[in-house]
């Protein structure tokens, strides 16, 4: 189920109503008019008498998707559907823009200058009609990638049986690039908790044995080293994780012209197993362990800042 956050201006809430009804597949009275697999969640935003932002920005984190309405007054909401286009953009969501008037000028907020080519280029995916947004968020989980040449669909229809024996070795060597990612994933972690205990194991050593001034010194150095090493950490799990989601999804599309879809298969077996509960994918909890490193290097630089102030009066 894809979160969806709909951006407009208060004179568009009509037409926001009509998209939300349309893509959670409900009447005009919120019933549902029938029993197909439902792939979004609209999220509302709440009456907000203080911090409008606050409530804003936590939808728009929580969203995968952010639909910007374009109408006739969206250019004098600056304020409000500017600062949410922004937010959508800090955060790396997926933007889609949708044009009451399909002959206006695009929003300007929705381009950015290119640092290499210094041309401008729009961030988002543009549409028309409401149904072209819903057939987009209904097969966005696969994408809209076309991994197949024209040759191979050639070859499908005059040789399949042979044209798919070429395409399971591939598949094959693919999959080998996944299974050797997860390895050097798995380097890389025995790497950075090496030296994470190493500095730990360093720090404890400075703290016993080490006088005064010198050892708060080294304490404050070799943590805030700690904290960017476990930021440098973080990042490096970020790429990973969505290196290996990339991949999975190509897997996914090969494995649509093959006789077992074991992948997309093993992922609906675990979501009913999982039922209600919230999975936490493998990345979020490998991201846990620099997290409670970084939190120890935190604790430890600040509390040797502090006791280094107290110690020079």
């Amino acid at each position: 189920m894809l979160n969806v956050f709909i951006s407009r201006a208060s004179d568009d809430n009509a037409v926001a109503k009509e998209i939300a009804d349309v893509l959670e597949d409900r009447d005009k009275n919120g019933n549902r008019i029938s029993n197909e697999e439902v792939h979004a969640n609209v999220l509302v935003m709440p009456n907000v008498k203080g911090d409008w932002k606050k409530a804003a920005r936590k939808l728009i984190k929580k969203a995968h998707i952010v639909l910007v309405i374009q109408g006739k007054k969206t250019l004098e909401k600056t304020d409000t559907v500017k600062w949410e286009i922004d937010t959508a953009i800090k955060y790396n969501k997926c933007l889609m823009l949708y044009k009451i008037d399909p002959k206006a000028e695009d929003l300007k907020w929705l381009t950015r200058q290119d640092k290499f080519s210094s041309s401008y280029r729009t961030l988002c995916e543009k549409y028309d009609t409401i149904d072209k947004i819903k057939e987009r968020i209904d097969r966005f989980d696969t994408g809209t990638y076309n991994i197949y040449t024209a040759k191979l669909q050639e070859k499908l229809q005059k040789e399949p049986e042979e044209t798919r024996k070429e395409l399971f070795q591939q598949y094959q060597m693919y999959q080998q690039t996944s299974e050797k990612l997860v390895e050097r994933r798995q380097s890389v972690n025995s790497f950075y908790i090496s030296v994470n205990a190493a500095l730990v194991a360093f720090l404890g050593a400075v703290a016993g044995f080490t006088e005064m001034p010198g050892k708060l010194i080294i304490l404050f150095a070799v943590s805030i080293a700690g904290i960017i090493l476990d930021i440098s950490w973080l990042k490096i799990l970020e790429a990973y994780g969505i290196l290996n989601a990339s991949k999975m999804k190509v897997i996914n599309l090969i494995e649509k012209e093959l006789p077992l879809i074991l992948y997309d298969s093993e992922w609906k077996v675990m979501s009913d197993k999982l039922n209600s509960r919230k999975y936490v994918s493998f990345t979020d909890s490998e991201k846990r362990i620099p997290r409670i490193f970084g939190t120890l290097y935190l604790l430890v630089s600040v509390s040797s800042f502090l006791m280094y102030i107290t110690y020079l009066k």
